[in-house]
């Protein structure tokens, strides 16, 4: 949004006015006045929606630069929205001469208000207006609560009025968080990549899969499509322990979770994906029973929002029935799967989709010969807060630990965060980030072994640099 903080809090103005005895010309956005205390006149404003703080949600923060190509040959580059946090001081003020009066209507204005900011979770989109009244297109949900900040309580909040030289006085706290668009943008030449790989499977080979868990539809040879795909970064965890047949689950904090998300969950034993059929609070009921007992703090990560990194050239060689934990499969991206990838199968009729892990791979012919020695390692660097968000261009090292630190190899995250270092050993490594450039410090690990590691421990958070 360009000029939204203004565009804000006139928006604020005409959602109170919209709903209360209140009318615009009523309220007004400066600092409030002793004098209207004072010196009660009919041209005194009423209400008064003072901001009077800004701060950066960094909880919210996302450094993935938006890229357009353009027909000159060029890409544009654009730096990300801003999510900040608006803070309004809410006041009103009675033109009753009359004390009884005055406390009256002014409590009265405090309850209409309440009650209006409770009625929706965002500001609504038509009160978002142009200086000709027009309604403004392209608004996002932008949420408004209650909320007086920390740094208030106490004689904080005393500080504060004695700075805006106003008397203390009943009032509404009120955070607006809103994306605030930056200009900055950049533009630099396409550069194009030819990649050639050799040694790739053709459709003369043929290899099995071994899923987990089973599958669950029918597919044809003609109807299917694979893609592959990664959970998101942001986790949640079990309570209690929770049974095999039970299709609830009661969690830490449902706030990144949504009807109609796919879930992976795995205890590290038992791994399975289940479709959220609704959510009461921090207890989650799935749409299918669950097939395996889980352990209290079971990890829940949500893939329906995550879009698959890539749609494989893979076909099946014979149809598959439900129940089935293997597939025979061809194409020439079978060399891009690896033991412990998820996979999404899509049925191209029905447009049913189910996701999958896959165990082992076998070779069914001998003319290219796949190393059980060498690997791929693959992670996500984020920043360390509550909403993890990508770091993109953060420079990843690949070290082998023998005596010194040895570099192996280096990548840099991509727009969502990740890293890959193909084709390696599965032996001791140190791995080093640096994302200085982006604002937060370093970080570096030791992984033991690369096929025995945690789902957490692919994901790299930093803390930013203070």
């Amino acid at each position: 949004m360009e000029n939204s903080i203004y565009i804000i809090s006139e928006a604020l103005k005409n959602y109170i006015a919209k709903d209360s005895t209140l009318l615009e010309s009523d309220i007004n956005l400066q600092m409030p006045k002793k004098q209207w205390v004072d010196l009660p006149s009919s041209t005194n404003p009423k209400a008064n929606i003072y901001l009077f703080d800004i701060k950066e949600n960094v909880e919210l923060r996302n450094n993935e630069w938006k890229t357009l190509r353009k027909s000159n040959g060029t890409v544009q580059r654009q730096k990300p929205e801003v999510r900040v946090d608006l803070y309004y001081l809410v006041t009103f003020y009675s033109q009753e001469l009359e004390p009884d009066k005055s406390i009256k209507e002014e409590q009265q204005w405090l309850s209409e208000v309440l009650a209006i900011v409770h009625t929706h979770d965002n500001i609504p989109k038509e009160c978002f207006v142009n200086e000709n009244g027009n309604a403004l297109l392209g608004i996002p949900d932008i949420p408004i609560t209650t909320i007086r900040p920390k740094y208030l309580e106490g004689e904080g909040g005393v500080q504060l009025w004695s700075t805006i030289d106003q008397y203390l006085r009943p009032a509404i706290y009120l955070k607006v968080t809103a994306p605030i668009k930056l200009a900055k943008q950049i533009e630099e030449t396409m550069v194009f990549l030819r990649l050639f790989k050799y040694g790739q499977p053709d459709d003369t080979n043929y290899y099995k899969l071994s899923l987990y868990p089973s599958i669950q539809n029918d597919y044809a040879e003609d109807n299917a499509s694979f893609s592959q795909i990664l959970p998101s970064t942001i986790a949640v965890y079990s309570q209690f322990t929770v049974k095999k047949g039970n299709n609830q689950i009661e969690v830490d904090n449902s706030n990144t979770i949504y009807k109609n998300n796919i879930l992976k969950i795995s205890d590290g034993i038992y791994t399975e994906f289940c479709k959220v059929k609704h959510i009461v609070n921090n207890t989650i009921t799935l749409e299918s029973e669950l097939l395996f007992d889980h352990s209290a703090g079971v990890e829940l990560r949500k893939i329906e929002d995550i879009i698959p990194i890539s749609r494989l050239q893979i076909k099946l060689i014979e149809p598959v029935s439900h129940g089935l934990n293997k597939l025979i499969i061809t194409g020439k991206d079978v060399a891009d799967l690896k033991n412990g990838c998820l996979i999404q199968l899509s049925n191209n009729q029905t447009n049913e989709k189910e996701y999958l892990q896959i165990t082992k791979i076998e070779q069914n012919t001998i003319n290219i010969n796949i190393s059980d020695s060498l690997i791929d390692f693959s992670g996500i660097v984020t920043n360390n807060t509550a909403n993890p968000a990508p770091i993109a261009g953060a420079i990843v090292g690949l070290y082998a630990v023998r005596g010194g630190d040895q570099l192996i190899d280096k990548a840099n995250t991509n727009e969502r965060g990740q890293f890959i270092f193909r084709n390696i050993k599965n032996q001791r490594y140190k791995i080093k980030v640096n994302a200085q450039e982006q604002g937060y410090k370093s970080d570096e690990r030791i992984y033991e072994d690369l096929l025995k590691i945690k789902n957490e421990d692919y994901i790299i958070k930093l803390d930013v640099i203070t």
